[in-house]
């Protein structure tokens, strides 16, 4: 019986499948290759519970597979851009991780599994918005820098700076093969981003 994959290996056959190879990533056409229907928060409560048996009223976001069969992802229209597309994304990994095909439609909050799930979605959503490889070669190690280069909100920021440290310090960058296939989707944004710097 082979291995489930891991959330780093999903998300990198999902950028080499759904990325155009630069940052942002806009997660709008990967919603639409996986036929996943973004609607905002202040809808869904309106509609639930014809649609949706399980609604939190003070969230931010969800994901769910509706009463019609259909795959949603919630997020509160009021959100800006950076905490829109780090939301969105991070829900967009709960459907890649197979969060929402164990849980029966939803996640509940109130269950064990949800800290697991909730950590593994954040690093596809981190690996999606802020591929290391990339922040690497463009020595993008920063909070401000990573927040401004793959427009992500600030704090999200800050603990991609903290794995950063840790990456560096490992040093094992381009050891895997498809780590490899993602730097080279990426490799003419880099070098066109290098050169904009090197003109300045």
């Amino acid at each position: 019986m082979s291995e489930m994959p891991t959330p780093r290996e999903i998300a990198w056959q999902f950028l080499l499948e759904n990325s155009t190879g630069s940052l942002p990533f806009n997660p709008r056409t990967a919603l639409d290759n996986h036929d996943i229907r973004l609607i905002s928060y202040e809808k869904l409560a309106k509609c639930e519970p014809e649609l949706f048996a399980f609604f939190e009223p003070a969230g931010k976001s969800c994901s769910f597979t509706g009463r019609d069969g259909d795959k949603y992802i919630a997020v509160d229209s009021a959100l800006s851009p950076e905490t829109a597309r780090m939301l969105v994304t991070k829900e967009l990994g709960h459907f890649l991780c197979n969060h929402i095909g164990k849980t029966r439609g939803y996640l509940n909050p109130n269950e064990n599994y949800y800290k697991a799930y909730t950590d593994e979605a954040l690093e596809f959503a981190r690996r999606i918005l802020c591929p290391s490889i990339v922040l690497c070669r463009l020595k993008t190690f920063y909070a401000d820098q990573i927040a401004e280069l793959c427009g992500i909100p600030r704090d999200f920021a800050a603990a991609v700076e903290k794995h950063m440290s840790v990456l560096l310090k490992r040093n094992k960058f381009l050891q895997n093969a498809m780590e490899i296939q993602v730097y080279e989707l990426f490799k003419n944004f880099i070098d066109s981003r290098t050169e904009e710097e090197t003109d300045k």
